[in-house]
């Protein structure tokens, strides 16, 4: 399960270009209690151990996280002010808010992405989690998620828990989809893996080829095609962009790569 959390979205008015967001917090009243209790959630299971998807997450402690048990949420989308239309036959309701009305977005979102999979002869994406933490913690990171780093889930009994700032955060995950860019990412998760154009150097060969994020993939070779016998070349890697390359030196015989991803 992929948990979402809420954020406020702020639109600069040119289009619908992007402009900024804030977690979601309506703030707390002179008793205390949080202005009809609504406001974008986090924390820390007590009882589900860290994933091996989040064990990569960059000053996880500094940010009020552990390093031993699952962090949520995982990602965010518009928690307010949201128009439903609700019902069989559907009628329009009011505007909404909450945890349970952007998660639908994000259904929607994934649906998007199978469209475009199922269009180029790709099976559904599946589980996802693990290709949005190796996007979210990759060197590319913010040309899929907008990255919320203001605002915070605090209230008057519980002062320090959370804040949002760069990278993950307990407040809103890694952030809200950027649309068409992670689209495009998340349905190439099906896609075999392909052979760019190797690169000679005076000491060898380096071979790269496409992936997917949160894949891995073992480069292998072989001396002859008729054979199966197949000999990993280095370690599997586990993706975190849209390639990976490694090095070889030159050999006495002629050699056949191939790539597995696993």
């Amino acid at each position: 399960m992929t948990q979402v959390g809420g954020t406020l979205l702020a639109m600069n008015g040119a289009g619908a270009s992007w402009s900024s967001e804030v977690v979601w917090n309506d703030g707390v009243d002179s008793s205390g209690d949080h202005y009809d209790n609504s406001a974008s959630s986090g924390g820390i299971s007590s009882y589900y151990k860290i994933p091996t998807w989040q064990t990569n997450l960059s000053k996880i402690t500094a940010k009020g996280g552990s390093t031993g048990f699952r962090n949520i949420p995982d990602v965010a989308a518009c928690g307010i002010n949201i128009y439903e239309i609700l019902g069989s036959p559907a009628t329009p309701d009011d505007y909404g808010g909450g945890t349970s009305a952007s998660a639908p977005l994000w259904a929607g979102f994934v649906a998007l992405i199978n469209q475009q999979a199922a269009a180029h002869g790709q099976p559904s994406v599946g589980f996802i989690n693990p290709a949005l933490y190796a996007l979210g913690t990759g060197s590319n990171y913010l040309s899929y998620f907008h990255d919320v780093t203001v605002g915070s889930n605090t209230w008057v009994s519980s002062p320090n828990l959370f804040y949002a700032t760069n990278g993950y955060d307990l407040c809103t995950g890694l952030g809200t989809m950027t649309g068409t860019n992670l689209i495009n990412a998340l349905s190439a998760a099906g896609s075999a893996p392909q052979f760019l154009p190797a690169v000679q150097s005076a000491n060898g060969l380096t071979l790269t080829w496409t992936t997917f994020p949160g894949k891995t993939y073992q480069l292998q070779y072989s001396t002859n095609l008729n054979t199966t016998n197949w000999i990993n070349l280095g370690s599997p890697s586990n993706a975190a962009s849209s390639t990976e390359s490694l090095s070889t030196g030159f050999t006495n015989t002629q050699r056949f790569y191939r790539v597995l991803q696993q």
